[in-house]
């Protein structure tokens, strides 16, 4: 089995494509002075920004019934009333969801500053055992939101 990345997108203070994000980081431009974002920079709801970042990819998705489709979603710090962050997550993901069109099998990590990549780990896992023939994968820093 082969695995592909069709693409990758990211929304940061830095910018709002990942071309921007990292020509700032490159210029060793930092997002915050002083403790504040960096000026025009507007925080916006996890979830927002998860569906720029997300719609930014769809022009590049391979065409895949909405049933093969998965999501795979990690967020570090998930401040809401729910102990667990199930609120802001879930906000997130049925953005997600319906934005892409996904509707296949949803997962969640949630394992602190790892929980990105845990989630690009179950995307994988997803793809390679054949329950997803498309996966998006990603996360977010709730506490940013």
């Amino acid at each position: 089995m082969r695995i592909i990345a069709v693409g990758a997108s990211a929304v940061s203070a830095l910018g709002p494509s990942l071309d921007r994000t990292f020509a700032a980081l490159v210029a060793g431009r930092s997002s915050v002075a002083g403790g504040t974002p960096t000026p025009g920079f507007a925080p916006a709801p996890a979830a927002a920004l998860a569906v720029q970042a997300a719609r930014a990819l769809a022009a590049r998705l391979p065409a895949v019934p909405p049933r093969r489709r998965a999501l795979c979603l990690g967020m570090s710090a998930v401040p809401s009333a729910d102990p667990d962050g199930a609120d802001l997550q879930g906000e997130t993901a049925d953005a997600l969801l319906a934005a892409l069109d996904i509707r296949g099998e949803v997962r969640f990590a949630r394992t602190s500053c790892a929980a990105s990549a845990t989630a690009v780990a179950q995307a994988m896992d997803l793809l390679a055992s054949g329950a997803a023939d498309l996966v998006i994968a990603g996360g977010a820093d709730g506490a940013s939101g």
